[in-house]
């Protein structure tokens, strides 16, 4: 997973952190960090740049632009990009900038045409692998901005490798949380308020399959703007995470999902035939998915349905025939929380893994699915307009019917740890992890685990967590003597030990292989 340094003091306090401890503490507390990228540090004389013209010039494929970069006169710049137009807002490297490649920008000129810069595509900026075109920047982009100011650059992308048991770290929010009680800093934010239903439009929503779906809600927005650009800010970040930009309803389930690590998913409404159904498939049901795979369905897979079929396989992949597109005007947004049981090896049996099946897989926040879809329709709402209508909600069997309480004895973390920790420090470690204290008492208390937490299930769980906070660099180490006296050989061993002698002078051989 892919953690950008810049995105996730949105959601912690990282002032005063250093970011090479910062890249240790990952491999402490939360997960093995395999990697660091130092992004648009050479950005520096890269600036946004208006093309005020883009005259083809005679007998080749090159155009003269005249581009506006913020200076009392535009500049004259000849670029061979197939997008290059007029009205377009571009990165322009200036004569002097160095690009990542190590090419220096020289004022030149080419076929009697002076060019004093360059107007630049995502590689050669190695903001991306894209070469089809020049970087195309919203149109309310300033001429002479610095690029690294206007994408939020420089930046860092740490490269962590979670374990599977810790689902709840694949977002930003997660991973903040575990830096917050690493570092003993507050979480910032976002704050997410409901957004209130100016609309009626709203779909039915049935839960057929309770034990496979705890939760199911959705909500129609109308009348966006199909014109709706995907904000810089929102595809840079995405662009960092390793997503690429889609369109609107769709790059805001995905920001979403990494921000909070709620997958999502946005159906087209026109498309929807009428309500929503979590069931089974039928055997031999077919679905053809985003991708373009025309997929038969095992009736041991949940799917989403409407009148006319399935539209989604659940927690995995979308179907192509309601998939939002590029003249889309109203969307459905769902959120629901399925359990790790009902997606479990259904990537396997239909070959597909997308990051909506790796977090389902390791299970997702019961809690949170109704809040990601305020989360969504705000910034849907706030990029494209539109009438929010209400949000209809369905839940089915809870992922936890009962509070999970583990009784954790002093005296255990003592001697599994092998060192006293101060008691006081354990209730602030625990609680700042999320977790519930009650009953507390000289010797033990009783802990409550988050619902986001599926790991924590029994006491040995919550001493693991008191060492990953406390670290495991400051636990003492001690040599431990253990007495083994010498163990009689009974008959039985006897036995055993002449049958090997008489099988090796019969010219068999021993193998003698690695224990496990």
């Amino acid at each position: 997973m892919w953690i950008s340094c810049n995105w996730l003091s949105r959601h912690v306090d990282l002032s005063g952190v250093d970011l090479d401890d910062l890249g240790r503490r990952f491999t402490l507390a939360v997960a093995e960090l395999e990697g660091v990228e130092r992004v648009g540090g050479h950005l520096k004389t890269v600036v946004v740049g208006h093309v005020l013209s883009a005259e083809p010039m005679e007998g080749t494929k090159l155009r003269i632009c005249s581009v506006d970069t913020g200076d009392s006169e535009p500049r004259s710049i000849v670029c061979g990009a197939p997008n290059a137009r007029e009205g377009l807002h571009v990165p322009v490297a200036c004569v002097g900038a160095t690009l990542p490649n190590g090419t220096r920008i020289k004022a030149t000129e080419i076929r009697g045409e002076a060019s004093s810069g360059m107007l630049c595509s995502a590689s050669e900026l190695d903001l991306s692998v894209d070469t089809s075109g020049l970087l195309e920047l919203a149109d309310s982009a300033q001429p002479g901005t610095p690029l690294a100011d206007y994408l939020g650059l420089p930046d860092r992308v740490f490269d962590i490798d979670l374990t599977p048991n810790r689902g709840d770290c694949l977002s930003m929010r997660g991973i903040a949380r575990e830096l917050a009680v690493a570092f003993d800093k507050p979480m910032t934010g976002p704050e997410i308020e409901a957004v209130a239903a100016e609309g009626n439009e709203r779909r039915a929503v049935t839960i057929e399959a309770p034990t496979r779906c705890a939760g199911y809600a959705a909500r129609q927005v109308s009348d966006i703007d199909p014109e709706g650009a995907t904000p810089v800010w929102m595809a840079e970040r995405l662009r960092r995470a390793g997503v690429r930009r889609i369109n609107l309803p769709v790059d805001i389930g995905n920001y979403v999902m990494l921000e909070l690590g709620q997958p999502m998913h946005a159906f087209d409404a026109d498309k929807l035939v009428g309500g929503i159904r979590v069931r089974m498939a039928e055997e031999g049901e077919q679905i053809v998915t985003l991708d373009g795979e025309n997929v038969t369905l095992s009736a041991e897979t949940l799917v989403i349905a409407d009148d006319d079929g399935p539209v989604a396989i659940a927690g995995m992949i979308g179907g192509l025939r309601t998939a939002v597109n590029d003249s889309t005007r109203h969307v459905v947004f769902e959120s629901a929380c399925f359990t790790p049981a009902a997606v479990a090896g259904q990537g396997r049996r239909y070959k597909i893994h997308t990051d909506s099946l790796h977090r389902f897989e390791r299970g997702v926040d019961p809690a949170l699915h109704p809040v990601a879809l305020e989360r969504a329709t705000a910034l849907l709402v706030a990029e494209s307009g539109g009438t929010p209508g209400p949000v209809v909600h369905s839940e089915g069997n809870a992922v936890w019917p009962e509070q999970r309480k583990i009784r954790l004895s002093f005296a255990h973390v003592a001697r599994l740890l092998g060192q006293d920790i101060d008691r006081r420090w354990i209730e602030h470690a625990l609680e700042a992890l999320g977790i519930g204290l009650q009953d507390n008492d000289d010797t033990s208390l009783v802990a409550v685990p988050p619902s986001w937490r599926y790991d924590l299930q029994i006491e040995a769980d919550l001493i693991e967590e008191i060492a990953r906070v406390y670290g495991y660099d400051r636990l003492k180490t001690a040599a431990q003597c253990v007495s083994l006296p010498p163990v009689a050989a009974d008959a039985g061993l006897a036995v055993a030990r002449n049958a090997d002698s008489v099988l090796r002078q019969r010219g068999y051989s021993e193998a003698i292989t690695y224990s496990f």
